[in-house]
């Protein structure tokens, strides 16, 4: 597909400054509707402080983090302040897709390579809209840095309840969904990684919301990392409820077309 420059050309040789970012964490976030089934418009705005909220925990222990929200230009105004905007993202799978497509959805290599283009940070972080952060997030990811991995998962506490006491929990009830267990979840939706490896794997035109992406993304860095894990019991991340909307009835289009871009880089997932 041709609206994604090949890796080797588009990446540039960065010099890191004494005092730059150790890690630069950046989400796709989207303004959406009340009412949208994937609980996004309540769950994005705790992400939003929960990130906040670990990076000045950071600060305590003098890392330096860099936040980024990778953006369509509808949704810039949706962004906190304390957010670096990336460049817009250009494609989506309306642009790309324009018959089967039904909804705008990002396709993980620009964010990736415009992270990558925009910071100078040695470690990456790519996290889903609605995983929020304990205060302890980066801590943890540097303590796992300085152990010698250069890539690896943190997999999430699912199904933190919306509502406590007959009362929707909001950024402002941090303190409380942090005490709250949640259960083990499966998938993966929190990458970090050295910067070095997004030039080695090979991610074409897999696109965020439906599978196989998050599963490709996570073998491709466990084939070229030096010292690669799924981290399943850590709770460093959480998920509001259990929702999973692209699970509703039989695969549609988009998810089909996935699982063809991934098959087309050399995959087998059956469609």
């Amino acid at each position: 597909m041709g609206f994604l420059i090949p890796l080797k050309r588009k990446f540039r040789k960065c010099f890191l400054p004494a005092e730059s970012a150790r890690i630069a964490h950046v989400i796709n976030p989207f303004k959406c509707q009340q009412d949208h089934p994937s609980y996004l418009y309540y769950a994005q705005p705790i992400t939003f402080e929960s990130m906040s909220r670990a990076k000045n925990e950071a600060a305590k222990f003098d890392l330096n983090i860099e936040l980024y929200a990778a953006t369509y230009p509808e949704d810039d105004e949706f962004v906190p302040d304390y957010f670096q905007r990336l460049p817009n993202l250009k494609a989506s799978t309306l642009s790309e897709y324009p018959d089967i497509a039904d909804r705008k959805l990002p396709f993980i290599n620009e964010i990736l390579v415009s992270l990558y283009n925009n910071c100078t940070a040695p470690y990456l972080v790519f996290t889903n809209s609605d995983i929020g952060l304990k205060a302890s997030f980066y801590i943890t990811v540097n303590n796992y840095i300085n152990a010698g991995y250069d890539a690896f998962i943190i997999t999430r506490r699912d199904n933190i309840p919306k509502v406590v006491d007959d009362k929707r929990l909001t950024a402002e009830d941090l303190e409380l969904i942090y005490q709250q267990p949640g259960r083990t979840h499966p998938g993966n939706d929190c990458f970090v990684f050295h910067r070095n490896l997004l030039a080695q794997i090979n991610i074409q035109d897999m696109f965020i919301g439906f599978p196989p992406w998050g599963r490709l993304l996570k073998h491709e860095l466990e084939q070229n990392a030096k010292k690669f894990h799924v981290f399943r019991e850590l709770h460093e991340t959480f998920h509001m409820g259990r929702d999973r909307s692209w699970r509703a009835g039989p695969k549609n289009d988009l998810w089909v077309q996935n699982i063809r871009n991934a098959n087309k880089i050399g995959y087998t997932y059956e469609l």
